[in-house]
């Protein structure tokens, strides 16, 4: 079995992923719908009319600057959460991960009580989806799997919620009494999703996740402009290239870290600076003005304003394909964030640090909402030393007593829709 994971809510919720294998478990997509296919008919004595999968993501540079109206550089990666689903005859819900295997039976209406765990992600994407389609309830089956390890900083809530999403909608268009509803533009879903996570698992998370894992694509890059609410497919600047994830076994889980903590600051220093986001403010404007803000506030500003450079030059270095120029940039935005956001961890810190003396890493830093997760390194893909990498990760665990992770990677599609004759 492939190792399924869902995405951390709270102590008492979480669902553990624990992997005895150093490197990241991967299959292709073709094998992954075989595998939610034959778990579906297993749970449901049935073929699943679609399946439906969704991709993680690599942030490469443009790290908390989403929600700040800024430009960040992800792309889509080969792990993928997969949904497979059917209409049924009856006015429930029955759905099962292979986690645990266990078929929950639920109400068609997404009002009824507060569902437990990952399901809240399912609940919430089925009532905001219903409110925007004015759909009636209608039951159907549907069945879960992933290989994506969840709290490594890979957007594992991002892409269950958007596979749910999709077998939503090709549900729908297969019952012929539903009035049919053409399929939302990206950055609608996007924003469905986004408020997912608001509303029913208490993140205030920004949009580029939902994004990338949407409209991700093969050896490409996503620019996303959250002030001129734009994407763009980048080159990846080097086919010899790739980046090399490690998950530090820390878990982190955003809804009670201080990521809403940094929100709110970015916010009280835009409006002190008066502007809109931090977006329109340059390096410039803000050492003139940081006076009016407390030192916290200019610290957390500073990490914006300059990722928000950084990641705009990084998007000229990949069309021009120069990948050393990328690689310093990536090593100065693990530093802002590591000293002037202060969502680093010295499992993070450590890890960078030792990568970097791997033989051809062009640079590293960590990814995603920090407090754990993960870390990347950029570096021509025949430099990898699987013998040193092997020795720098079994210091990491005897020093700090986690079982780390890896994976090679270069970008990936984003989200798929399969029939189940496909």
């Amino acid at each position: 079995m492939i190792g399924s994971a869902f995405p951390q809510l709270n102590a008492r919720d979480s669902l553990q992923l624990v992997s005895p294998l150093p490197q990241i478990s991967t299959c292709s997509a073709a094998q992954l719908r075989e595998q939610v296919a034959r778990f579906y008919a297993g749970k449901f004595s049935n073929i699943p009319s679609s399946i439906c999968l969704a991709p993680g993501r690599i942030n490469l540079i443009g790290e908390h600057v989403d929600y700040n109206s800024g430009v960040v550089l992800p792309f889509a990666i080969d792990l993928h959460s997969a949904v497979a689903v059917g209409l049924n005859s009856t006015s429930l819900i029955r759905v099962s991960s292979q986690l645990d295997g266990v078929v929950h039976e639920l109400s068609a209406a997404p009002d009824a009580g507060r569902w437990p765990g990952w399901l809240r992600y399912l609940q919430g994407t089925l009532k905001l989806w219903s409110q925007r389609t004015e759909r009636p309830p209608f039951g159907f089956d549907l069945a879960v799997t992933s290989t994506l390890p969840m709290g490594a900083g890979l957007s594992s809530s991002a892409s269950l919620c958007v596979a749910i999403l999709s077998a939503l909608q090709t549900a729908a268009t297969g019952r012929a009494s539903l009035p049919q509803v053409e399929q939302p533009p990206t950055w609608e879903q996007a924003q469905l999703c986004q408020q997912v996570e608001h509303q029913f698992a208490n993140v205030p998370c920004g949009l580029m996740d939902q994004l990338v894992v949407l409209a991700g694509q093969r050896n490409h890059l996503l620019a996303i402009d959250f002030h001129e609410m734009t994407l763009e497919p980048i080159p990846w600047p080097g086919s010899d290239l790739s980046c090399l994830l490690i998950h530090t076994g820390v878990q982190h889980d955003l809804a009670t870290s201080e990521y809403g903590l940094r929100r709110a600051t970015c916010e009280s220093a835009a409006r002190k600076l008066g502007a809109l986001s931090l977006r329109s403010v340059t390096l410039e404007n803000l050492l003139a003005a940081s006076s009016a803000l407390t030192d916290l506030e200019f610290k957390r500003a500073r990490h914006v304003v300059s990722e928000i450079e950084r990641t705009m030059q990084a998007t000229a270095n990949c069309r021009a394909g120069q990948a050393e120029q990328l690689g310093r940039l990536m090593d100065e935005s693990h530093v802002s964030l590591r000293d002037d956001y202060e969502v680093s961890c010295m499992e993070l810190d450590y890890l960078v640090e030792q990568v970097r003396q791997l033989p051809g890493v062009l640079g590293a830093r960590m990814t995603g909402g920090g407090f754990g997760g993960s870390m990347i390194a950029l570096l021509p893909t025949q430099s990898l030393s699987l013998s040193l990498l092997e020795k720098l990760l079994a210091t990491y665990e005897s020093r700090f007593g986690l079982n780390p992770r890896w994976l090679l990677c270069q970008p990936s599609s984003g989200s798929i829709e399969l029939n189940s004759g496909d």
